[in-house]
């Protein structure tokens, strides 16, 4: 950790990010902590770790911490206790079959963390829905900006593309409106401000 950033909530923070509810975003681990000896084998301390970690706390009392960073990233949902305060032991929320197979990528990635002390990068796999995500959400960006249909679809897929897709029918009109609608869908179940980039 790097100190506290110029955002008031943000610990560690030096470049954009996007945290996630855990329950919108299967990848974010759900956590509880309480705290231990540092003596304790399984004790974790968030400041002994080997890369850079950012925290973001929210107003309900939950963390959210992104550890590392890119594609090799682990994300964690702290839902009771705190990581700021020493050592702790942690508890991982899994349960249900939806969406576990992931849920259980995420605790292999934070366990071989634990172990090895380094972000192992063959035991990350890039999240399919990423890319659409990151379209849906340059979309209603573009849109709350007053960008019209066919400037955000430049912006999306280039101008030459464009120029020979548009006129040829309302695919591309209705794809960048499934894209918008999705950028809403994703910004009205994170909440106020859970998009919220950081300053760099």
């Amino acid at each position: 950790m790097n100190g506290r950033s110029g955002g008031g909530d943000f610990l560690g923070a030096r470049s954009p990010l996007v945290f996630w509810r855990a329950d919108l975003h299967p990848a974010v681990l759900p956590v509880r902590a309480a705290p231990v000896a540092d003596a304790d084998p399984d004790a974790f301390r968030l400041d002994r770790l080997p890369c850079r970690a950012v925290i973001r706390r929210l107003g309900d009392g939950r963390e959210q911490i992104i550890i590392g960073g890119g594609t090799h990233s682990i994300r964690l949902e702290v839902r009771a206790g705190t990581l700021l305060e020493g050592p702790v032991r942690l508890t991982y929320d899994l349960a249900g079959f939806a969406d576990i197979d992931i849920r259980l990528q995420a605790l292999g990635q934070f366990v071989a963390l634990h172990r090895l002390n380094r972000l192992p990068s063959g035991l990350f796999r890039i999240e399919p829905r990423a890319r659409r995500w990151a379209m849906a959400l340059q979309a209603w960006d573009g849109g709350r900006a007053g960008a019209s249909q066919r400037e955000i679809a430049v912006a999306l897929f280039g101008g030459a593309r464009v120029a020979s897709d548009w006129a040829a029918g309302d695919h591309m009109r209705k794809r960048v409106a499934r894209l918008v609608r999705t950028g809403e869908r994703l910004v009205a179940g994170a909440g106020p401000g859970m998009l919220r980039r950081e300053p760099s």
